[in-house]
């Protein structure tokens, strides 16, 4: 490496993950528009200058020519000569990016099959601990709010795609509603690994459309773009707890034939207080049963706490309260007690995973700039959040192939500065 490579480790890290992306196909069909005037800029560079805004976490297209004209270097990583195109070229570059969306996609999914190829590697070597889960095993399901680049004060607000919604509050204050404070904009519903932390399938919807629907065209989503993982686990937050997403999940079967296990946290809904907000059942002196074992047959086996209930002290000329109980997963049951039930240890074992998806939206958001979005309606919003994951799980890949298990979500781009 000589001293000219060592002066600039940014560039160096920047070309390294442009090297990781698959973008041949898109760039075939970008290439085959034909030219109205004299030859432009090369697709193919203006393709990695769009890259290279999202991993230098520049806000606006103007900071991406600055950056391009300070930095000989970068034009060169990214394909240009001596000149820059203008802020208009990249606009209307971004538009017909925006005409291709399923190919920028497969793009991102291409890279999502080299993370979990590198991960499986990795875990075939030994270089991960026994116990970590093939990638895709555990999934966890979520949404977050992208604002919209418009004024939704106005009467009639310049996105007319974009609607009100809530998201949870930035300070922790409901701002005077139970639902969280409205924004204006729409929201990313996203599947991620649960346990690696990069994201596997989303939608971009506007912010008035509901959490729960959104469950099963994630997952079929997830199936088609990568049938070979084997999903056993979905975990998620109240927003998803309907009996119609227990049902779908417990009918679904990963490659491997085995049932997806739900990890839903459930809404308190029971007026009749025949169970608690864990899945458990109350016994007969109204005390929450703790969870011994499932039988095969019979369900999950509850008992009565220790020390009994009220009715061994209160009502003695009742009985003895029922010691033990067995309660099934049919009907409306498998939402309240769940096939794995919710009682259990590995059930919140595994519930502790579900909040890997709310930091891959912080990541994404910090360091991709994905709540930062500068379009108007959901085709180029649906870009830009599209980019802002290529990037990020394009430098996630850099990471894996480069050894570095320990430090795969980190998005600095300081690749080269130990070999520097």
């Amino acid at each position: 490496m000589d001293n000219r490579t060592r002066l600039d480790p940014t560039v160096q890290a920047v070309i390294g993950v442009l090297a990781v992306i698959d973008a041949d196909e898109l760039l075939d069909r970008l290439d085959a528009y034909r030219w109205t005037g004299r030859p432009g800029y090369s697709h193919k560079a203006m393709w990695r200058a769009i890259i290279a805004k999202y991993l230098l976490r520049l806000r606006h297209t103007r900071d991406l020519i600055a950056r391009l004209k300070d930095s000989r270097r970068l034009r060169r990583a990214c394909g240009f000569r001596d000149t820059v195109p203008h802020e208009s070229t990249f606009s209307r570059f971004f538009d017909r990016l925006a005409q291709h969306q399923d190919l920028v996609d497969e793009a991102f999914a291409c890279v999502t099959d080299c993370i979990n190829a590198a991960l499986m590697e990795f875990k075939d070597d030994g270089g991960l601990p026994a116990e970590c889960p093939p990638p895709g095993r555990a999934v966890a399901i979520d949404s977050s709010d992208i604002p919209a680049y418009a004024n939704s004060r106005r009467h009639q607000p310049i996105d007319a795609d974009a609607a009100w919604g809530y998201r949870t509050p930035k300070n922790g204050v409901p701002g005077g509603s139970s639902k969280g404070e409205l924004f204006f904009g729409y929201k990313l519903h996203a599947l991620c690994d649960a346990y690696y932390g990069h994201p596997l399938a989303w939608s971009i919807l506007p912010a008035n459309v509901n959490d729960s629907p959104q469950l099963p065209p994630l997952m079929d989503r997830l199936a088609d773009q990568h049938p070979y993982l084997p999903t056993r686990f979905l975990m998620g937050d109240k927003g998803y707890d309907g009996l119609s997403n227990y049902r779908y999940l417990d009918e679904r079967r990963n490659v491997g034939g085995e049932r997806v296990l739900s990890v839903i946290l459930m809404r308190y809904t029971d007026r009749n207080g025949l169970y608690s907000s864990h899945g458990r059942p109350f016994c007969l002196g109204k005390r929450e049963m703790e969870y011994v074992r499932t039988d095969r047959g019979k369900g999950h086996l509850f008992r009565c706490p220790d020390g009994g209930c009220s009715l061994l002290t209160e009502s003695p000329w009742l009985g003895p309260c029922q010691q033990e109980h067995h309660e099934n997963w049919q009907g409306d049951r498998l939402r309240k007690v769940g096939r794995l039930p919710r009682g259990s240890p590995r059930w919140h074992l595994l519930y502790n995973l579900r909040p890997s998806v709310e930091r891959l939206f912080s990541s994404l958001k910090r360091t991709r700039m994905m709540g930062e979005c500068r379009y108007l309606g959901i085709a180029k919003t649906r870009l830009h959040v599209s980019l802002s994951m290529l990037a990020y799980s394009a430098t996630m890949l850099v990471r894996l192939l480069k050894g570095d298990t320990r430090r795969m979500r980190s998005m600095a781009l300081d690749f080269y500065r130990a070999a520097a």
